[in-house]
């Protein structure tokens, strides 16, 4: 056996003469640059909006199933334990609501309110 004979049957086969023009083309000069930028601007474009909706997707699915389950469940008034919450916002809007819905359910809630009208509510009500 011969050098050039060893040599023929360990090296991969060339992919041809148009893909080594191509090959050539893409990894030299201002092209190379162009075709990078081409490239993973066509990634973050359209591949990345699409892994995030998946990934969000997933998220509310895992949290919806979280919820429908008994562990998401908290029953204060058959707790032993005295549970409490502290909300801001209190004076208006969800954290109002939130803080006589929980105050309905048994909890102990601490509502931080920014304004005497807000502190009045709570004090005619409970």
């Amino acid at each position: 056996m011969t050098a050039e004979s060893n040599n023929n049957t360990s090296s991969p086969k060339s992919p041809g003469p148009f893909l080594t023009k191509v090959n050539h083309y893409l990894h030299k000069g201002p092209t190379s640059s162009v075709f990078r930028i081409v490239f993973w601007s066509s990634i973050l474009v359209f591949f990345a909006p699409v892994i995030g909706i998946f990934h969000a997707c997933r998220s509310l699915l895992l949290l919806a199933s979280f919820f429908r389950s008994s562990k998401a469940k908290i029953d204060a008034k058959a707790d032993s334990k005295e549970l409490a919450v502290y909300i801001t916002g209190c004076d208006t809007g969800f954290g109002k609501l939130l803080s006589f819905v929980l105050a309905e359910r048994g909890f102990v809630v601490f509502a931080g309110c920014l304004t005497e009208n807000g502190i009045k509510q709570f004090s005619s009500k409970f």
